[in-house]
């Protein structure tokens, strides 16, 4: 069962990066996060099929709330000695009501997630992100170092 299991983990693993071959590369990346994270998590059949849809809104969600911040913020930080108190109240207000949104994202992800994963495997996921962030930067830098 077990080396059934790894089995279909390596061929998930392999048809994901021959598919990124084909993407754009931000599909790229994405297809290489499904793979690390698949191992990293070590996720059964049922827990891959429940977790993954999950994840995905997750991701698009909070991706609409990282493009309204990029639009809101992005250029105005510049002029912020133009601005008057009450400008600059309303940009932080602006601020607050971001962060909260991603607060309130996360913390319905967490709930959701607790559903279908152990609370470990939740942790888990949480640094396995960050390693990805990690590597996927150390592999940007030593492409450009390389140019």
């Amino acid at each position: 069962m077990m080396k059934r299991f790894k089995n279909s983990l390596v061929v998930i693993a392999l048809l994901s990066s021959l598919m990124a071959f084909s993407q754009t590369p931000r599909n790229k990346i994405k297809s290489l996060k499904v793979a690390f994270l698949t191992e990293k998590l070590s996720l059964s059949t049922e827990e891959a099929q429940a977790f993954w849809p999950v994840y995905n809104a997750y991701e698009t969600e909070m991706q609409e709330v990282r493009l309204k911040e990029r639009r809101r913020f992005t250029g105005i930080m510049a002029d912020l000695r133009s601005m008057n108190d009450r400008e600059a109240e309303a940009l932080l207000q602006a601020y607050q009501d971001l962060k909260k949104d991603k607060h309130e994202l996360e913390s319905r992800f967490i709930v959701d997630l607790k559903k279908i994963l152990p609370a470990r495997k939740v942790i888990l996921l949480f640094q396995a992100e960050e390693a990805f962030k990690r590597r996927l930067l150390k592999q940007y830098r030593e492409n450009r170092r390389n140019r």
